[in-house]
């Protein structure tokens, strides 16, 4: 699912290393770069300010396709895991991209945190919220945004901190 299934850092996440050894457990190795990845060719996917915009490309066709693809795999009895290296998965454009739009989708969206417990996506939620609206429990005479509105905008603050940039390329 990496743009580039190779790391500078977690040499046995490498596609070559990884792939094998799923094999040998009876375990799938798909790469969906195409479909999830966080860098996209695809220069219309990226908003003025030069970063990913997980909004529009979520709302792409090859996007579109990959959640047809997970769909599909778990219809076939498939339990489908979105593999990262990031220790807290609020900084993962898995969770902020991909996990988000398919809990939106009625999937059942599970993070697997470094001490082995899970976290789901709606804690994830609560999070985005607590972070860039921590006073929204407050009364305001000028708010007008429901809490679902909020919460869109911490998805999208959130995609603005980690989205990829096209000057990280250059």
């Amino acid at each position: 699912m990496r743009s580039t299934p190779k790391s500078s850092y977690y040499k046995d996440f490498d596609d070559v290393a990884l792939a094998p050894v799923l094999k040998k457990q009876n375990i799938l190795y798909r790469n969906y770069k195409n479909e999830f990845g966080a860098r996209q060719e695809n220069k219309a996917f990226y908003n003025a300010r030069g970063y990913l915009d997980f909004e529009v490309f979520s709302k792409s066709q090859q996007f579109l396709e990959g959640i047809k693809k997970i769909k599909k795999a778990q219809e076939m009895g498939h339990v489908v895991c979105l593999m990262c290296a990031e220790k807290d998965p609020i900084n993962c454009h898995r969770t902020i991209m991909i996990a988000h739009n398919l809990d939106k989708a009625g999937f059942h969206v599970s993070h697997i945190l470094a001490n082995e417990q899970l976290c789901e996506q709606n804690e994830i939620d609560k999070r985005l919220l607590d972070k860039f609206f921590p006073n929204r429990r407050q009364i305001s005479l000028l708010e007008e945004s429901t809490d679902e509105e909020k919460l869109e905008k911490a998805y999208q603050l959130k995609n603005e901190e980690i989205g990829f940039r096209l000057e990280d390329e250059e």
